[in-house]
């Protein structure tokens, strides 16, 4: 046991949240993500596709960029389709509270996983 007599500033070791989809080097100003550097990510994939190997990793079964592009896109127009309601929820609140209600309006769409129906949601909802 090491016995301070000023406690450490800062946060160096101190872990806040455990990932495998991401690490962060600030020493070395690097940041990983999927198991690759983002410079070496950056234009080499679509939002669709970072998202396909980000899911594929938390889920451990691979997810194609197809099938985040369908799913995204179904979970676009289905929360479209709802906005009036979602909007009514929303009314007079504060932006972050009307976003908070808006993911809250939320609810199954069709089949879809969760993360594709609120990824798939947050440009409509931020949009309205």
């Amino acid at each position: 046991m090491t016995l301070h007599s000023r406690p450490p500033a800062g946060l160096d070791g101190v872990v806040a949240a455990a990932t495998a989809l991401s690490h962060v080097d600030g020493a070395e100003g690097r940041l990983i993500i999927a198991g690759a550097q983002v410079d070496d990510l950056a234009g080499q994939l679509s939002f669709e596709g970072l998202t396909a190997r980000l899911w594929s990793l938390a889920s451990g079964s691979p997810i194609g960029e197809a099938t985040v592009r369908h799913s995204l896109g179904v979970a676009r127009a289905r929360t479209f389709e709802r906005l009036p309601a979602i909007l009514a929820a929303a009314e007079g609140l504060p932006v972050v509270a009307g976003v908070r209600a808006g993911v809250a309006a939320l609810g199954p769409v069709g089949g879809l996983p969760d993360e594709a129906v609120l990824v798939g949601a947050m440009p409509v909802i931020a949009a309205a």
